[in-house]
């Protein structure tokens, strides 16, 4: 199986041969039982042999295109391998230039290509050939490099930039001392150097969770008539952000990293007690009983409210009368997501099917950053029948909604993805390929988007607009506060016009939950059995 797949190249149609190096291919495993296969297949013709024009090495491809097709076994493997392959055909390219350009080390995958392709290889069956393994390996050790030497460089930074703001101010003390008649022109010179809101977060352009973000503090902004500040940092560098921004003295910090924020950050928070700090979505703290920060607002999302009504728009849209739920990891968070769908699934058809699959057990975040383990899944509950899979995945679901447009191509019958958290159709159809990646991508992201039926909505803006008009009139309120569809904290989105005809349903459904007369379950039914988290929440 594994010698068969590197012969074949995916296509946009479907796949065609591939001549691979013979060493190549005895590198995936004992090069002896490889060469046993290699021999028994070509005497049956099915494998040909010849060597490379240029550099002479022996070579090795199927025997004629025909085979792909009309072999039902290697049909088979290539069906269930489509997007492995896809996956390793982007990466052997990226391995070849770097061989080519004698490893230079300008070559190696960074940023989300590199995080994409290592979890890609810790879920896919694929074996991979040893200089694409050399190639991952020596960009997984740059990426360890770098983080060091970022980690080094913030805090000689943090270290310089606290350094300079005691001498200012000392200065500026000198200065009040010196001329206590001017001390209120002083004062509101000093007030003046920065707005008293400040906005945390990566930054705009993603047309999703941060532009979200982004468009409801400009709102606010205008609705309240004051400036909101921002501060991009990466993931990263939040920690070292939040420090700056304490020290500066910042009345209120929007933190749209959110459940990202790591224990570091709330040691910041609670060094900086008059800073009031809104950290959207941190299960990890809002969610233990024995946290107290008084200078924090959590707004934590009723998930299980919005999931219920896009899981009412999958049951209507449902012609199989199979659906399913794809949950990154196993822990009482995303069960809320679930316990909704099905609740919602269910108000509208009790005897619909619902397929529930997890990536990742209660430790393991992998779950949340697995595309291809997504995609994988998908296939899975696509082929036991599901037309309509809702993901609450995190990064992961992006495999899911590629898989849903791959599993309608393939069988002719209409699949559907549901996104989360923000408008996932809106989103990504609004995003344009980069040229480097058309090579290993073989679909673009405005024809998967007509693949999202709806997605759930958490509505960040609303929250931030809200910590806004609360700072406005001299308010903050700490501890969780929750959104839920009465507030508008939680929603479903309708881009795309594919559940219109179903929008009076859904609205009858929500003002029904509004009014206590449809109470959403928070835990399912087969998760009833309890949940035994570690001891340290801080561990978690």
């Amino acid at each position: 199986r594994d010698v068969f797949l590197r012969l074949v190249k995916p296509t946009e149609d479907r796949y065609t041969r591939r001549p691979v190096p013979v060493l190549e291919l005895e590198s995936i495993g004992d090069s002896v039982v490889v060469s046993t296969v290699l021999t028994r297949f070509g005497e049956e013709r099915l494998l040909t042999f010849d060597r490379d024009s240029q550099t002479g090495a022996a070579t090795v491809e199927v025997s004629h295109e025909a085979l792909l097709s009309g072999w039902d076994r290697l049909d088979g493997w290539l069906e269930d391998a489509r997007l492995d392959l896809v996956e390793l055909d982007g990466l052997m390219a990226a391995t070849a230039e770097w061989e080519t350009v004698g490893r230079d080390p300008g070559y190696l995958l960074v940023g989300a290509r590199l995080t994409d392709y290592e979890a890609w290889q810790r879920s896919s069956a694929i074996v991979l050939p040893s200089s694409a393994s050399s190639y991952l390996e020596a960009s997984l050790e740059r990426r360890a490099a770098d983080v060091a030497a970022e980690s080094e460089r913030l805090e000689r930074e943090h270290k310089t930039t606290r350094r300079a703001r005691v001498r200012l101010w000392g200065m500026l003390a000198a200065v009040v001392a010196l001329f206590a008649a001017v001390t209120f022109a002083a004062a509101t010179v000093i007030g003046s150097w920065g707005p008293s809101v400040v906005l945390l977060f990566e930054g705009p352009g993603d047309n999703g969770w941060n532009d979200q973000i982004a468009i409801g503090v400009a709102e606010a902004e205008d609705a309240y008539d004051l400036t909101v500040g921002t501060e991009t940092a990466s993931p990263l560098g939040v920690v070292p952000a939040m420090r700056d921004l304490g020290e500066a003295g910042t009345d209120l910090v929007l933190d749209a990293f959110g459940s990202q924020v790591p224990v570091d950050g709330f040691t910041v928070i609670a060094e900086y007690p008059e800073t009031n700090w809104v950290v959207p979505d941190n299960p990890g703290v809002a969610y233990d009983p024995d946290s107290d920060y008084p200078n924090v607002s959590f707004p934590v999302f009723a998930e299980a409210e919005g999931s219920f009504l896009v899981g009412a728009a999958a049951a209507l849209k449902s012609e199989t009368g199979t659906v399913g739920f794809l949950g990154g990891m196993d822990f009482p968070v995303i069960w809320a997501f679930q316990a909704g769908f099905e609740a919602g699934v269910h108000a509208v058809d009790p005897s619909i099917v619902v397929l529930v699959e997890y990536l990742s057990p209660y430790w393991d975040q992998s779950g949340f950053t697995s595309p291809s383990a997504a995609a994988n899944r998908a296939k899975e509950m696509y082929r036991a029948g599901a037309d309509v899979i809702y993901t609450a995945a995190g990064a992961s679901g992006e495999g899911a909604m590629v898989m849903a447009d791959q599993a309608t191509e393939l069988s002719g019958i209409q699949r559907w993805h549901i996104g989360v958290d923000v408008d996932e159709y809106m989103r990504y159809s609004g995003i344009v390929m980069p040229p480097e990646f058309a090579d290993y991508l073989p679909y673009s992201y405005p024809e998967v988007a007509q693949h999202i039926l709806t997605s759930m909505l958490k509505r960040t803006d609303t929250a931030f607009g809200d910590a806004i008009e609360d700072y406005s009139r001299g308010v903050f309120e700490p501890g969780p506060r929750v959104y839920n569809l009465a507030n508008d904290g939680v929603d479903y989105s309708r881009s795309g016009g594919f559940i219109e005809e179903f929008v009076p349903v859904l609205e009858k459904f929500r003002q029904q939950i509004v009014a206590g007369e449809i109470e959403v379950p928070l835990i399912p039914e087969d998760k009833k059995g309890g949940f035994s988290p570690p001891d340290s929440w801080t561990e978690w």
